[in-house]
């Protein structure tokens, strides 16, 4: 049920990764990753929101803002388990954005997840965005 457009962008994202894999980088293990994102298995895609900073960190902070915040945005049609996974993640993903500067591209997602009926998933946005604001 997730959208055809964010599963576009992540596809772009695991064929740059590709591509730079066939030049000799060390980027399979976050090819893996990406492609537990769009796994249909619960538990696959759950184990790689929970490495979200890894497959961030490999794409950078352009990349990550354009492709992976867009593929999670438009993801949140999921699981709660996914969903909670997703929204205890999203707060550690400030610094692979790009920092404070670009920080306001989580909201999306975030306001989103504050919106879902699942009640620790609203907390656990809560608790992502004080944490935040502490560090800032």
């Amino acid at each position: 049920m997730r959208s055809q457009r964010a599963h576009s962008a992540l596809l772009l994202a695991t064929d740059t990764l590709c591509q730079a894999d066939q030049a000799g980088g060390e980027l399979h293990p976050i090819m893996v990753l990406v492609d537990e994102l769009r796994s249909e298995d619960v538990s696959l895609r759950i184990n790689a929101v929970k490495r979200l900073s890894t497959i961030a960190l490999a794409l950078g902070p352009d990349r990550t803002r354009d492709e992976l915040v867009t593929f999670l945005n438009e993801s949140l049609d999921d699981e709660d388990e996914v969903l909670l996974a997703i929204a205890d993640e999203l707060g550690a993903l400030v610094q692979y954005v790009g920092g404070d500067e670009h920080a306001h591209v989580l909201l999306g997602p975030l306001e989103n997840l504050a919106a879902v009926e699942e009640t620790l998933v609203r907390e656990k946005v809560r608790s992502a965005t004080e944490a935040e604001d502490g560090q800032g």
